[in-house]
């Protein structure tokens, strides 16, 4: 391969996936001598509402955009193939100092075609559908995931992880591996866009929680719960903000969103474009997740805009939770315990206050994107071998 350029390729699936998790990190990128490059699919997914401008945002922001259709199915051996002889090909001509992959496919087609001499950022957002996958086939692709990840570690690549959970679930927790591993606080947010605001009057309760359409964001049993709670006689409401996600093999019927839509006390805002308006309308801020996160962003905004938080005890949520102080845990894939916690806080509202001021305060602490941008440069520079 020829001497390398100065170049560092993102690759990730979609635009609108960069530009509304990671654009900050290529004006960070440029600050640390790098020519950001992002290697995305450009205007897919319409179903989801995502901004049409996505590329030119990232354009703006100083990056050069190469589309290319990553796919985030796994189980065509010949589309995989082809998407491997493409992504070779497209390095070679680029000559990248480094790759920084991130999610699942690209991790994977990265692991594989990427040369050894170049420097590899791994970027784990979560193990997605196969955290909660049960099938032969899919528990299958996840060993092989953790084989490769960790033979491309001892090849020098370094893997950014999100949470504290991530890095262990790939047998890194107690090896020499785990030398390699970046933690970040997710993608981080920015104070200024998400300004504290006084909680509407009550009643109702407004009960909000942003997130895509998919089984295992667990919205159903946050339905089920505020459900539940009103048949107890507590006057509360449930906003979901978010669309399906039909590329996602766990994307939530059609049948499925139409009875939530019939339900009382429950409404459906599609896709939130303005995040702050949306948690100034609430009270609280649910995250019922079955698992799969790395550190989802919505649960971030939401402490950030000072609201309590009721998320499940898994990896990513917890870790937000407990590193703020801003809420309360609970088991996933519990009705009854989720009700219980939410009417908790709907009937204390002085703890819910207390735990919004903490929520608020932990973000500014520890989960920024300047710390985001902060350890991210430290694993180009790791994985370049500067």
């Amino acid at each position: 391969m020829a001497s390398p350029t100065n170049r560092l390729l993102f690759l990730v699936t979609e635009d609108w996936f960069m530009q509304s998790h990671f654009r900050h990190l290529i004006g960070h990128a440029r600050a640390n001598g790098f020519e950001p490059v992002v290697v995305c699919r450009v205007g897919g997914a319409p179903a989801l509402g995502r901004n049409e401008n996505a590329r030119e945002q990232l354009e703006r922001a100083g990056a050069r955009i190469v589309p290319f259709d990553f796919g985030r199915g796994i189980g065509n051996p010949l589309r995989l193939l082809s998407q491997l002889s493409r992504l070779h090909r497209l390095i070679v001509s680029e000559r990248p100092r480094v790759v920084h992959a991130i999610a699942l496919k690209p991790i994977l087609l990265a692991s594989l075609t990427v040369p050894v001499q170049t420097g590899l950022v791994l970027a784990l957002t979560g193990f997605g559908f196969l955290a909660t996958a049960r099938t032969l086939t899919m528990r299958g692709v996840a060993t092989a995931l953790r084989r490769l990840v960790r033979a491309r570690l001892r090849k020098g690549a370094v893997l950014v992880v999100e949470n504290g959970s991530d890095a262990a679930a790939l047998g890194l927790d107690e090896t020499r591996l785990a030398t390699n591993v970046v933690q970040v606080p997710g993608a981080g947010v920015e104070l200024e866009a998400l300004p504290f605001t006084e909680p509407p009057a009550e009643p109702p309760l407004k009960i909000g929680t942003i997130a895509r359409l998919v089984r295992s964001k667990g919205i159903d049993v946050a339905v089920d719960a505020v459900t539940k709670l009103r048949a107890q006689g507590l006057n509360a409401e449930l906003h979901i903000g978010g669309t399906p996600d039909p590329d996602n093999p766990a994307a939530v019927s059609t049948d499925e969103i139409a009875r939530w839509r019939e339900t009382p006390g429950v409404t459906l805002h599609g896709w939130v474009g303005d995040v702050a308006s949306f948690w100034a309308g609430m009270h609280l801020a649910c995250f019922p997740s079955r698992g799969g996160e790395g550190l989802p962003r919505s649960l971030l905004e939401a402490a950030a805009s000072g609201r309590a938080l009721v998320a499940s005890d898994v990896p990513g949520c917890r870790d937000c939770v407990t590193t703020t102080g801003g809420g309360l845990l609970v088991p996933p894939d519990n009705v009854a315990l989720l009700a219980e916690a939410l009417a908790k806080l709907a009937r204390d509202r002085a703890s819910r206050e207390s735990f919004a001021m903490a929520a608020r305060a932990g973000i500014a602490r520890d989960y920024t994107t300047q710390r985001v941008a902060e350890r991210m440069a430290d694993a180009w520079t790791r994985a370049a071998g500067k």
